[in-house]
């Protein structure tokens, strides 16, 4: 348990109530120790959180914040407290993660401004609980909540209006004479693997740490069209360096990279036998920048700066693909720029369909050799 003074903590030994003097909850483990891996019945995560609901049955409510670290990681651990049936579901999460080597490291530029971070949320004040029931750590989760809804209001525009109108007739202006519903079928193959990868990337569900998967990732690729379009937005017509890169990173993902530690993702969606038009076509970089662009970054606090989405909090469904789905569905052609009628999602492979015919790929799923994602 965390205190906020010694003589609060002897307060507790000597037989006081908890409730009134404790700050939070930290679990040390191990360095190193693989903080998600089970170990016995429960990985140290789910450890932790078994703990914040204990305690917050203990308190009240009052001690819902809890630390894991294993040296190098640092991670902050919120519970919202129980469902309607007073069992704790999903009401725990791991809310912020820092790396100590990141914050140490001396070559990296953002070291500094990371350490002050690392004090801004891990120092005691951050846990002291004020008059009015709430701490630091409260009031910088909310602020972080109505960032994040901010994020999805632009990306559900941006997706809606941009991305995929984008994407259509960008297969439009490669493939002329292709049919309308194979260029609507590679349009929401494409936009389905950018955001899988997007947002397996940053739930590090891929192995971005490692340094053979980092220098094919999208997100690698994100950041330098990010720096590219703020340093100068033209490019060369029908010039194509993104699109080979894609189509690389798609195949390893489908077949797998031993030597990026990637097994193969091959439940469909990045398989390069279907759709056709994929694999026939090339975009040109002044194409692709402008969709991964759009997807994938924001601007900051209504200026013409931009940064990239971390999509580790965001879900398919709330960034508006669903609405895509039923768009099409309620209209022959929603996009006027493109000739020809679009097919609606029941004339499409069900691999993009959740149960209810609109949903997400296999309901956000995609089979691997080690399980579903």
């Amino acid at each position: 348990m965390l205190f906020a003074s010694d003589d609060d903590r002897a307060a507790v030994a000597g037989g006081a109530d908890v409730s009134q003097y404790a700050l939070g909850l930290a679990e040390a483990k191990a360095w190193s120790t693989d903080l998600d891996r089970r170990i016995g019945p429960r990985s140290p995560g789910t450890q932790l959180q078994d703990y914040l609901a204990t305690f917050w049955r203990h308190t009240g409510g009052r001690v819902r914040w809890g630390i894991l670290t294993n040296g190098e990681t640092w991670r902050l651990y919120r519970t919202t407290g129980p469902g309607p049936d007073n069992r704790f579901y999903q009401a725990q999460d791991r809310w912020l993660e820092f790396r100590l080597s990141e914050c140490l490291d001396a070559d990296n530029p953002d070291s500094r401004e990371l350490r002050k971070r690392f004090f801004l949320f891990f120092r005691r004040a951050a846990f002291q609980v004020r008059n009015d029931g709430y701490c630091f750590l409260d009031r910088a989760l909310s602020e972080a909540s109505n960032y994040v809804q901010s994020v999805v209001d632009q990306l559900s525009r941006a997706v809606f209006t941009q991305v995929y109108p984008q994407i259509i007739e960008t297969f439009y202006r490669a493939a002329a004479d292709a049919e309308p519903e194979d260029i609507q079928e590679s349009s929401l193959t494409l936009l389905y693997r950018l955001l899988f990868l997007m947002y397996a990337e940053d739930r590090r569900l891929l192995p971005t740490e490692h340094p053979a998967y980092s220098s094919i990732s999208l997100r690698g690729l994100r950041q330098e069209i990010l720096e590219r379009l703020a340093a100068n937005p033209a490019f060369i017509p029908r010039v194509a360096t993104y699109w080979p890169r894609l189509q690389a990173l798609f195949q390893r993902i489908d077949g797998g990279e031993p030597h990026a530690m990637l097994p193969p993702y091959n439940g469909g969606l990045f398989s390069s036998e279907r759709p056709e038009l994929l694999r026939q076509v090339s975009l040109p970089d002044e194409s692709v920048a402008p969709i991964i662009n759009s997807l994938g970054a924001v601007a900051v606090n209504g200026s013409d700066g931009q940064v990239l989405v971390n999509f580790r909090d965001l879900s398919v469904s709330e960034i508006g693909c669903v609405d895509i789905f039923r768009h099409s569905r309620e209209s022959g052609n929603p996009y006027p720029r493109a000739t020809g009628q679009l097919a609606p999602p029941d004339a499409l492979d069900s691999r993009f369909r959740g149960n209810d015919g609109v949903g997400q790929h296999r309901s956000g799923n995609v089979n691997t050799t080690q399980g579903r994602v």
